[in-house]
């Protein structure tokens, strides 16, 4: 699986474990890890969810940033500072800190959305409104994807 990919809901359990969804977990397979990175978005209301490399890339654009600055110590804190390694138990699931799950409101059900190289994981009403408002700002903004040249 060259990507992160598509929409699944699956089952918390009373400890707080759900199971990442197969094609995810076949995407970090490939990449040769059997561990996820996950951090609290700032954006949403939401948990973001990444493997080695998206962490690698992002942690580049923090260091891109003027050392020592406001925005560089904010990224840092918000993203690599709260980034927890979690790996996947024989079932393939991991377990959610229950901090991170009260946050969103997660109790017995989470939504995983692939997001290419990373995924979010939502409370699956939360994840269906955000969807249902992103689908209304392309509308109203009638925002297109740049086209690429052919090479």
């Amino acid at each position: 699986m060259k990507r992160l990919a598509g929409s699944y809901e699956n089952k918390i359990d009373s400890k707080g474990r759900v199971s990442v969804p197969k094609p995810f977990r076949a995407y970090f397979d490939a990449q040769g890890s059997d561990l996820i990175y996950i951090f609290p978005s700032f954006q949403q209301p939401a948990i973001e969810g990444c493997g080695e490399g998206y962490l690698d890339r992002l942690q580049d654009r923090i260091d891109g940033l003027d050392m020592y600055s406001e925005t560089q110590a904010d990224f840092a804190l918000l993203t690599i500072g709260q980034a927890l390694p979690l790996s996947f138990d024989p079932e393939g699931r991991v377990t959610l800190p229950r901090d991170m799950r009260e946050a969103i409101g997660l109790t017995d059900s989470a939504m995983f959305v692939g997001q290419g190289d990373r995924f979010l994981i939502w409370e699956p009403s939360a994840g269906q409104a955000a969807r249902d408002a992103a689908i209304n700002r392309i509308r109203t903004n009638g925002a297109t994807l740049p086209q690429r040249s052919s090479s």
